[in-house]
């Protein structure tokens, strides 16, 4: 009997089970070990900060895992680039909305408390500017990556 190894199939299904076994042990570090150490810090940020990050980086793996596995396969060379560009599309959505998540509910809320606490209005004006042109940037950035990537 040949290798796993010895096929593209089985080099494929071998790269992705252990992206797979990446994201689960990711996945079980942020969900177990890192949750229990921070439940004993005070406030709610890391706690927050855990619950936007978890799942989309179990996403991720599991995308850079297809992106590497998939160069395994014997593909013609177009489909082959539409399947890495198509992926990649789907790695930039989940890394937008995930930064797009931190930056809006764990980063823009702790400024907005503090410039609650301080008497100037400069800050608080400052807050609402970025709460605004945040989601703008990002669509902005991840578009200008998604267009160099496709070509257009």
């Amino acid at each position: 009997m040949a290798p796993l190894t010895a096929s593209p199939l089985g080099r494929f299904a071998l790269t992705l089970l252990v992206w797979v076994l990446i994201a689960a042990v990711a996945y079980f570090v942020l969900t177990y070990i890192v949750r229990t150490i921070t439940r004993r810090l005070p406030g709610e940020l890391d706690d927050a900060l855990l619950g936007i990050v978890r799942r989309p980086l179990l996403m991720l793996c599991v995308l850079i895992g297809l992106v590497q596995a998939e160069v395994m396969l014997p593909f013609p060379a177009d489909v082959s680039v539409l399947i890495q560009r198509v992926l990649l599309t789907a790695i930039i959505f989940v890394a937008a909305r995930m930064l797009h998540r931190v930056l809006m509910d764990v980063v823009l809320r702790e400024a907005q408390k503090h410039a609650l606490l301080t008497e100037t209005r400069l800050d608080d004006v400052l807050v609402a500017i970025a709460r605004l042109l945040t989601p703008v940037l990002i669509v902005f950035v991840a578009g200008l990556i998604l267009l160099t990537d496709w070509g257009i």
